[in-house]
């Protein structure tokens, strides 16, 4: 995780937009990653990665 942080410059004003699966591994960094590094995890609502509309609403 702390590569991760440290490649992509992430920081406590980042945020991360959980979608992937649990059981899924890089729920991992989508999860962990904005933790680690003081950011936050945006979840959205189950169904919402596939609505255009809400997952542009919440990436603005």
């Amino acid at each position: 995780l702390w590569q991760i942080h440290e490649i992509l410059g992430f920081s406590h004003d980042d945020a991360s937009l959980f979608k992937a699966p649990l059981s899924f591994d890089i729920s991992v960094n989508e999860i962990f990653l904005p933790l680690v590094s003081g950011g936050r995890v945006v979840v959205l609502r189950p169904g919402g990665e596939r609505d255009p509309h809400r997952l542009l609403s919440v990436i603005d």
